[in-house]
């Protein structure tokens, strides 16, 4: 189970033993003091940045980082820890399965979205030939450390990115137990006001309004959006 707790950040050597090289790896949009929080509790701490962005997320990003385990000289007694994103975690945690057939790895997520869904399960992968996560390996954390607090410095926009993942996520549980989670009631409300507004003067608009999810094939498309690169997944209101 991962470990959620304020202020977790700076008691990472509770969960982390520090006794060993440990490869810290970042993005630039990561604020700094992060990583400095677990770089500080690391006695043979190091430590790799890489620029943000998913168009980073590639096996140049990995070589990066594997080049840096080489020459300090990490044995599989040591560990990489991910703080960041999940573009962060995801390509972190693939050098970690990669380097000497597996060593250690630990992911610290900051952003909603990885605390909820890509730190969850050891999911690791990069993406390759315009195809997202393409190549990668099933790599398992030794642990997931979520600080709360990390949210306050997140953007909006990746604030809400996360909070739909969340109630997407929450769908199975609703059809099952007939009830809404806190979190999800709000959240569908706001939506489908949204979808209704937007799509209000169009005559052929379903009465069903609906939130799209990508979806790599183009079989089986409802019309949703306008956009044909997605389907319509998850209804936000009840038929009559």
């Amino acid at each position: 189970m991962p470990i959620v707790q304020r202020g977790a950040i700076s008691q990472i050597a509770k969960w982390i033993p520090t006794d060993r090289k440990i490869m810290v790896v970042t993005d630039s949009g990561v604020p700094f003091n992060y990583v400095q929080e677990v770089l500080s509790a690391c006695p043979q701490g190091y430590c790799y940045v890489f620029e943000q962005g998913e168009k980073n997320k590639t096996l140049d990003t990995v070589r990066g980082i594997l080049a840096e385990l080489l020459s300090a000289g990490f044995t599989r007694s040591d560990a990489v820890v991910a703080v960041g994103g999940g573009v962060v975690g995801d390509t972190a945690g693939f050098a970690a399965s990669c380097y000497m057939r597996g060593i250690d790895f630990y992911n610290v997520p900051t952003t909603l979205l990885s605390q909820v869904d890509s730190s969850i399960g050891g999911k690791t992968g990069v993406d390759f030939g315009g195809v997202k996560n393409i190549v990668g390996a099933f790599h398992m954390p030794k642990a997931v450390v979520i600080d709360p607090d990390c949210l306050r410095t997140l953007d909006p926009r990746l604030l809400h990115e996360g909070l739909a993942a969340r109630w997407w996520m929450q769908i199975p549980l609703r059809r099952a137990s007939g009830r809404c989670s806190i979190l999800a009631i709000p959240l569908a409300t706001q939506l489908r006001r949204r979808a209704q507004a937007r799509f209000s003067t169009e005559k052929a608009w379903p009465r069903e309004c609906c939130i799209c999810v990508p979806t790599p094939s183009a079989q089986g498309l409802s019309r949703c959006c306008g956009d044909m690169r997605f389907r319509c997944r998850i209804p936000l209101t009840r038929r009559p």
